[in-house]
């Protein structure tokens, strides 16, 4: 905005002044603005381009150290950003302003004769002064910069315990306690910059669908440093919840990705992971991060009683309370009870229906719950006949697209969902009635990831690529369970498509060894084939 009418201003005066063909040429403004929103291209603009490229190099390298750094230094980091830029495009506008000079030639000695005024009326001799224009640019930029240093002063005298999520937490304990001193030592301080650190890296973790080894060694980090600022003294109550709750989530996940791995779950981890998660759910306190709460709480230590400590009663005990207060996941599980019964209440398939509708018109806010809702949706009207409105499988399959577009626009993750399964289901609905279009196994393959060990091995096996036995073979090397039983269950069903009993009656059979811990509403679509 600020170059925007400064611009206009000076624009005009070189026009007046008979300069506005050179000014078309090479206009001083132009290289500012791209020099400061850019990378060095004002560089370019002005054919200076060794200076562009070094400088190309030095802003990229700034970004990367104020993706990398947090806290007080990452402030300082993004104001040196800030510095580079401004006097970057201070130079441009003095290159520009030479060229303009050597492309006008020497100045015309003034006349000492007056100049025979036109006839006609007297045209207004005042315009606006240049200081006006160029003042108010500055005070724009003078506020920019007044704001930019308070906030690195607040961070430096706060600590940056309190910024969590782009939000600034103030948080009267750690200023005016008399048990905490007012400056932080050099380890207190280490161990909140940590803190923050670790937030962002599990984070990251739970935005991804394919977690590895590395992720298993930052998140084992994570906890250390979580754990560390927690006894520096520095965090206050509601800080110490949102610790809690993070650490509860990186002890889970830790266990899920040794588990995905093969290895054996760490009880006394997964027993922490719950005593944490239950510590915010009976705090209950409302929290600077708003992804901290007690839905949440009790979503994630349902899935710590299921997955770790195999306990389905305590896990449903959870999820039946966060759903009561409309969390998308916790309807998920529930519904996905009232399918199988398993939280010993009789199946309900259009309870499940409405329950997973509801679900699914949250959108992307739980992210994958509504995408994965339309999913079961389309199984329950397939499989089982039942549906409450006239949509079928494949329009709820669409439906479920369209939730992993905004998601994978977001994430950048093509696979995001489990989209190559939803497509390989969408290949299936299709054979079933009897068109098949091996173009989405094709598209299928093109999102897989890494870790999708038992969906590669499952497309190949519908494409005709790999035989049975090597189908099997790859599948059983997959340490996830739930892995497993999905490929078993879509190889089943291809199976019964193309008439081959025994193929379909062995694939359920392996189904039925997994057990209804991991295939329990697998086995219930499964009927329909009566096997």
């Amino acid at each position: 905005m600020c170059f925007a009418f400064l611009d206009a201003y000076f624009t005009a005066l070189e026009i007046n002044s008979g300069a506005g063909e050179l000014i078309d040429a090479v206009n001083p403004r132009v290289a500012v603005v791209l020099n400061l929103l850019t990378a060095g291209l004002g560089y370019f603009y002005l054919g200076e381009r060794t200076k562009g490229m070094i400088l190309f190099l030095l802003i990229n390298v700034l970004k990367a150290l104020i993706g990398a750094t947090t806290g007080f230094w990452g402030g300082v980091v993004s104001l040196l950003g800030i510095t580079v830029s401004l006097v970057m495009a201070a130079d441009a506008y003095r290159l520009a302003r030479e060229q303009l000079r050597e492309a006008r030639g020497p100045v015309p000695e003034a006349s000492t004769q007056p100049e025979a005024s036109p006839p006609g009326p007297l045209k207004p001799a005042s315009r606006l002064p240049a200081f006006v224009p160029v003042g108010l640019a500055c005070l724009a930029g003078l506020g920019l910069t007044t704001m930019l240093v308070l906030g690195l002063a607040i961070v430096a005298a706060r600590g940056p315990a309190g910024v969590v999520a782009g939000k600034l937490n103030w948080t009267p304990a750690l200023r005016s306690s008399p048990r905490l001193p007012g400056r932080m030592s050099a380890a207190q301080s280490a161990a909140v910059d940590h803190f923050l650190g670790a937030i962002q890296d599990i984070r990251k973790v739970l935005r991804k669908s394919d977690r590895n080894s590395d992720d298993l060694a930052d998140l084992e980090r994570d906890v250390d440093h979580i754990s560390a600022a927690m006894v520096s003294g520095r965090l206050d109550a509601t800080d110490l919840t949102v610790a809690y709750f993070y650490r509860g989530e990186a002890s889970r996940l830790i266990n899920s990705i040794r588990k995905r791995q093969g290895e054996t779950i760490d009880q006394p981890l997964a027993q922490r992971a719950l005593e944490d998660l239950n510590r915010v759910i009976a705090d209950s306190r409302n929290t600077y991060d708003p992804v901290v709460s007690v839905p949440n709480a009790q979503y994630w230590a349902g899935l710590v009683e299921r997955n770790d400590l195999h306990s389905e009663p305590e896990a449903y005990a959870y999820w039946e309370k966060c759903a009561q207060k409309g969390h998308a996941g916790c309807l998920r599980n529930v519904a996905e009870a009232r399918i199988t019964g398993k939280d010993a209440r009789k199946a309900d398939l259009h309870e499940a229906i409405t329950l997973l509708t509801t679900v699914f018109n949250t959108g992307v806010r739980y992210r994958c719950a509504g995408a994965s809702s339309a999913r079961v949706i389309a199984g329950i009207a397939y499989f089982t006949g039942v549906r409450s409105s006239t949509d079928d499988e494949l329009a709820w399959l669409s439906k479920s697209y369209g939730l992993m577009d905004r998601l994978a626009l977001t994430e950048g993750n093509p696979n995001v969902c489990g989209r190559s399964g939803a497509v390989v289901e969408e290949f299936l609905y299709r054979l079933s009635r009897g068109s098949r279009e091996d173009s989405l196994l094709e598209h299928a393959t093109e999102r897989l990831d890494e870790s999708s060990i038992a969906t590669r091995a499952l497309i190949q096996y519908l494409s005709g690529s790999v035989d049975k036995n090597g189908f099997e073979a790859v599948v059983e090397s997959d340490q996830s369970e739930d892995s497993r039983c999905s490929a078993y269950f879509d190889a089943m069903w291809y199976a019964a498509l193309k008439k081959k009993r025994a193929d379909a009656q062995d694939y359920h059979q392996r189904m039925s060894e997994l057990g209804e811990f991991s295939c329990g509403t697998e086995l219930v679509f499964a009927n329909k084939f009566k096997l």
